[in-house]
Protein backbone atom coordinates (compact mmCIF):
# COMPACT_ATOMS: atom_id res chain seq x y z
CA UNK A 1 0.00 0.00 0.00
CA UNK A 2 1.12 3.14 -0.51
CA UNK A 3 -0.03 6.52 0.42
CA UNK A 4 0.69 9.59 -2.14
CA UNK A 5 1.91 13.14 -0.46
CA UNK A 6 0.81 16.44 -1.81
CA UNK A 7 4.08 18.82 -0.91
CA UNK A 8 3.19 22.34 -1.69
CA UNK A 9 5.21 24.42 -4.48
CA UNK A 10 5.15 27.34 -2.51
CA UNK A 11 5.22 28.07 1.51
CA UNK A 12 1.86 27.98 3.24
CA UNK A 13 -0.04 30.66 4.65
CA UNK A 14 -0.88 31.19 8.38
CA UNK A 15 -4.08 29.96 7.59
CA UNK A 16 -2.69 26.72 6.25
CA UNK A 17 -0.34 26.42 8.62
CA UNK A 18 -2.75 26.61 11.54
CA UNK A 19 -4.84 24.08 10.13
CA UNK A 20 -2.16 21.73 9.87
CA UNK A 21 -0.87 22.01 13.59
CA UNK A 22 -4.61 22.03 15.00
CA UNK A 23 -4.85 18.62 12.98
CA UNK A 24 -1.55 17.67 14.43
CA UNK A 25 -2.83 18.29 18.03
CA UNK A 26 -5.84 16.56 17.32
CA UNK A 27 -4.21 13.40 15.75
CA UNK A 28 -3.44 10.45 18.56
CA UNK A 29 -0.33 9.41 16.74
CA UNK A 30 1.32 12.57 18.37
CA UNK A 31 0.03 11.80 22.25
CA UNK A 32 3.08 10.54 23.73
CA UNK A 33 5.64 12.13 21.84
CA UNK A 34 8.42 13.03 24.07
CA UNK A 35 10.34 16.36 22.59
CA UNK A 36 9.84 19.12 20.51
CA UNK A 37 7.92 19.03 16.92
CA UNK A 38 7.25 21.84 14.91
CA UNK A 39 6.11 22.42 11.15
CA UNK A 40 8.00 24.16 9.51
CA UNK A 41 6.57 26.80 6.54
CA UNK A 42 5.86 23.75 3.89
CA UNK A 43 4.03 21.97 6.66
CA UNK A 44 6.42 19.27 7.15
CA UNK A 45 6.67 18.18 10.56
CA UNK A 46 9.76 18.35 12.18
CA UNK A 47 10.68 16.83 15.48
CA UNK A 48 13.41 16.87 17.85
CA UNK A 49 14.36 14.70 20.56
CA UNK A 50 14.28 16.08 24.17
CA UNK A 51 17.41 18.21 25.50
CA UNK A 52 19.49 16.50 28.55
CA UNK A 53 19.53 18.72 31.56
CA UNK A 54 22.31 21.16 31.51
CA UNK A 55 25.07 21.08 34.45
CA UNK A 56 23.81 23.82 36.64
CA UNK A 57 20.29 22.64 36.48
CA UNK A 58 21.00 18.86 37.43
CA UNK A 59 21.58 18.80 41.93
CA UNK A 60 24.88 18.11 43.35
CA UNK A 61 25.67 15.13 44.08
CA UNK A 62 24.64 14.15 48.21
CA UNK A 63 27.53 14.00 50.23
CA UNK A 64 27.41 11.84 53.36
CA UNK A 65 28.50 14.38 55.88
CA UNK A 66 31.64 14.24 58.15
CA UNK A 67 31.59 11.80 60.58
CA UNK A 68 31.63 13.21 64.07
CA UNK A 69 34.80 13.01 66.20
Amino acid sequence: MSATTHHPTKPLDARELASRWQAMCTDPAFDDVIGKVELDEWGDVLMYPPTAPSKSMTPPARRNPPASR
